[in-house]
């Protein structure tokens, strides 16, 4: 049972979430609340299937319902399909085969769509992590209009015909834990272990590697209305707590890649969130943007240097 100074906060907090749908407030307004404890509360998600809508309020995007033909026609149809058969472990516990085996047609649809009404973005493996809590959360025409908005914002740089500028960003996260924790830096760096762990962290919101579905909305809450590189900011802040469980871990690509692969379920989220605004506020991404593609030059200098001379490695 929930004791009273709990519930206190939570209706207080419901409040002020409540009045500023009411007031039809812009999308920052709510930026402090999602950050803050709860983010936009765990009631059957029905605070956010009135807040993350408004992402999409000035979003005209439409188009009309496309035939089964031409979803199956799709470049990416047959991608999206396998991808989505492997999506079982996201659906809350307790939903029946039935509703799951609708929810993945559903999911591939919407998926299909977006990326017809978004012809100039390609289709990543990850993409469907997201779609999917989207349609959990707000159901299928919702969902379609904040994905699309979402597919111009957030993840447009992963959504271009190569990886090449995703694999870049991830360099924020070497980029911040070197700024906090210099012994870290040197000892991931050491381990050669490089930015594929994360990789998923950052494209899926942490939906790929995380059970637990209140975690994930949870998550979606800050990222939705933060700076897009937020998750990557986040990821960094995930290293930096697990600092001592990686100093315990021989210091070797392939362990360390095992060990921080898997995100454990009961990491302290919210006090996570909040390392991650401060993190945001001592190093913007306006101020990290350089530093980033400094450190994305010197790695493909260093790697066109060995593949001409191997011997210096």
């Amino acid at each position: 049972m929930d004791c009273p100074s709990t519930v206190s906060w939570q209706t207080e907090k419901q409040k002020a979430i409540e009045s500023l749908i009411e007031n039809c407030c812009d999308t920052t307004s709510f930026r402090g609340l999602c950050f803050s404890r709860g983010g936009l509360l765990n009631v059957l998600d029905n605070l956010r299937k009135n807040v993350w809508p408004l992402l999409a309020r000035d979003n005209k995007m439409f188009i009309d319902r496309i035939s089964s033909e031409e979803i199956k026609h799709h470049q990416y149809y047959n991608q999206v399909v396998l991808d989505v058969k492997r999506i079982l472990k996201r659906f809350p516990p307790g939903i029946n085969e039935n509703i799951q085996a609708d929810l993945q047609v559903k999911v591939t649809e919407l998926i299909i769509r977006v990326l017809i009404a978004n012809e100039g973005l390609h289709y990543y493996q990850g993409f469907h992590d997201i779609a999917i809590t989207l349609l959990l959360v707000l159901g299928e025409e919702k969902s379609y209009s904040v994905l699309c908005r979402l597919s111009q914002s957030h993840f447009q740089l992963f959504m271009g015909p190569d990886m090449e500028p995703t694999m870049e960003i991830l360099n924020l996260v070497y980029a911040l834990v070197k700024n906090e924790n210099r012994d870290l830096y040197n000892y991931l760096m050491r381990s050669e272990l490089g930015t594929i762990f994360c990789l998923p962290w950052a494209i899926t919101w942490f939906g790929h590697v995380l059970n637990d579905y209140e975690t994930v909305v949870r998550l979606f809450d800050v990222f939705m209305f933060s700076h897009p590189w937020t998750s990557m900011y986040l990821s960094a802040v995930v290293v930096l707590h697990r600092a001592s469980d990686i100093f315990l871990t021989p210091c070797e690509m392939p362990l360390l890649h095992q060990m921080l692969s898997n995100v454990p379920d009961n990491l302290p989220f919210d006090s996570l969130i909040t390392e991650t605004e401060k993190l945001m506020r001592t190093y913007p991404p306006d101020v990290m943007e350089k530093v980033v593609r400094e450190m994305h030059a010197e790695k493909y200098l260093k790697h066109k240097f060995l593949l001409i001379f191997p011997e210096w490695h």
